[in-house]
């Protein structure tokens, strides 16, 4: 991150964005995912129209962030259980 922000124009399925970002080559990459992803879907549902694409796109990026946001609690009770039993281990040899 290099905190100076600037505007990065890019074109995500047919419509121009102007994001102000202090990340533009992310932001360039995710542009790239996102339209790679659309048109796969357009691909595959051929004569949806346009607006029903994005809402099944938006849907399958809240799926993927809900599963993504249930692992990360998973891993962090995970963590935390190994924790208390390492300090457990630690206590009883002392």
């Amino acid at each position: 991150m290099n905190n100076k922000e600037e505007s990065v124009d890019v074109v995500i399925y047919g419509s121009r964005v102007s994001v102000l970002t202090d990340e533009p080559e992310q932001i360039r990459k995710f542009a790239e995912l996102i339209n790679t992803q659309l048109n796969e879907l357009t691909n595959k549902y051929q004569g949806i129209k346009p607006n029903l694409i994005l809402i099944l796109q938006c849907l399958k990026m809240q799926e993927k962030n809900s599963q993504l946001e249930k692992d990360l609690d998973d891993l962090i009770r995970e963590r935390e259980s190994l924790d208390s039993k390492l300090k457990g281990v630690l206590f009883s040899i002392d």
